[in-house]
């Protein structure tokens, strides 16, 4: 299930408490990872010093100051994809924790083969080549510039403005708006967005795409491009160009 790379990638995974069990440690082990284990913050924060994993499984009964506080400090040292696997929660919840610098976010229940599926995906990404690492490797290398009304997009450069003023974006929002700009006017689901961003097979239970695109909405009306993404009712998104109010 794991890219083929010539090694083993490694997986912290940080679990407080203890729920995550051996049969799912030992369930990543079989598929081919190496698999670390820490059981707090100040664990965690030292493991992937001396590990430097690709990976970490971050699991979290609720989403406390502390819990987020662990986030948000693996994630500006180190710089991995994070994924949080926590029980049914809030919008508020799932924002939050995207917010600390989580890549995914999954709700149990959740089976082997869906973590396995976002796990390939996520060390999938990290091997494109060089020049791609954005995740636009489905962009055409011509594509340097794209002009929607007062939306300007630099690939190149990844520097996003509308009326002129910057529009700043993560990583990932970027790439979700490269991916609607180009289809401007058409409409592109949630599970194309998955799958061509993301490069998830399978979607199951995460709502990835749904805080992105709030995200990304907000961070466009803040300079006046608001409007610019529908949303499709049963079918997806779709980037329309239109007068910014």
């Amino acid at each position: 299930m794991h890219p083929n790379n010539g090694s083993a990638s490694t997986i912290l995974v940080v679990d407080g408490d203890g729920s995550l069990g051996t049969s799912f440690l030992a369930g990543l082990s079989q598929a081919g990872y190496r698999v670390i284990v820490a059981r707090n913050g100040e664990d965690a924060l030292s493991k992937a010093s001396l590990e430097h994993p690709e990976v970490i499984l971050l699991d979290v009964p609720g989403l406390s100051a502390p819990a987020l506080e662990m986030c948000k400090a693996l994630h500006r040292q180190h710089q991995p994809n994070i994924i949080i696997l926590a029980p049914e929660s809030s919008g508020a919840d799932v924002i939050a924790g995207l917010e600390c610098g989580a890549d995914d976010y999954l709700t149990e229940p959740f089976g082997p083969d869906l973590l396995l599926a976002h796990i390939h995906a996520v060390l999938r990404r990290r091997q494109r080549a060089p020049g791609d690492s954005a995740g636009t490797g489905w962009l055409p290398s011509m594509d340097v510039r794209i002009t929607l009304g007062p939306l300007d997009i630099n690939i190149h450069t990844h520097e996003v403005s509308c009326h002129g003023k910057p529009v700043e974006l993560g990583r990932r929002l970027f790439d979700v708006l490269v991916f609607l700009a180009r289809r401007e006017g058409e409409v592109v689901t949630r599970e194309d967005l998955l799958s061509e961003v993301w490069g998830y097979q399978v979607a199951g239970r995460t709502r990835t795409v749904d805080v992105h695109m709030h995200w990304l909405r907000k961070s466009l009306a803040r300079t006046g491009c608001k409007g610019m993404i529908q949303t499709i009712r049963g079918a997806g998104y779709r980037m329309v160009l239109r007068k910014a109010v």
